[in-house]
C-alpha cells in the first residue's frame, strides 16, 4: 500500500506503536521533520486518527510553510471540532494561498456551525462569542 516512494516507508516505520508507547508521539515528532512531505503525510495520519490531544500540535501546524500541510492540518482540525482551535483556523484565513484560506474556512464551519466566509467576519464573531 506504500508503494516505492522510501519517505512514506520511513515515515510508517517512525511511526509504529510500538516505537512510541501506542500514540501519536511519533507522528507528531514528524511534524518537524525537514521533508515536507514526511509532514503532510504526518499530518494527514494525525487527522485520520482524530485524537483530540493532537489538537496543540495540529494548530502549529497551520503554521507551516508548505500550503499543502496547512491544507491537511486545517482538515484534521476541522475533523476534530474542538472551538478552542477556532482562533488558529481564523488567523489561517491569513495565509496568502488561497487553498488553505479555503481549507480553514470549511474547518471553522465545521467546528462552529456558522457559515461566515471572511477573516473580518470570522474575527469579529469570535470576539462578540467570547466577552
Amino acid at each position: 500500500p506504500l508503494g516505492p516512494d522510501a519517505e512514506l516507508w520511513t515515515l510508517w516505520w517512525k511511526s509504529l506503536p510500538e516505537r512510541n508507547s501506542g500514540s501519536a508521539e511519533g507522528l507528531l515528532r514528524l511534524l518537524d521533520d525537514p521533508s515536507a512531505k514526511l509532514r503532510l503525510a504526518a499530518v494527514r495520519k494525525l487527522g485520520s486518527l482524530a485524537l483530540t490531544e493532537t489538537a496543540p500540535s495540529l494548530k502549529r501546524a497551520l503554521q507551516d510553510a508548505e500550503p499543502a500541510v496547512v491544507v491537511e492540518a486545517c482538515r484534521a482540525l476541522g475533523g476534530l471540532r474542538i472551538p478552542g482551535t477556532a482562533p488558529a483556523l481564523i488567523e489561517a484565513l491569513l495565509n496568502s494561498n488561497t487553498t488553505v484560506q479555503s481549507s480553514a474556512v470549511s474547518a471553522l464551519r465545521l467546528v462552529t456551525g456558522k457559515s461566515l466566509t471572511t477573516h473580518e467576519e470570522w474575527s469579529t464573531w469570535w470576539r462578540e462569542s467570547n466577552r
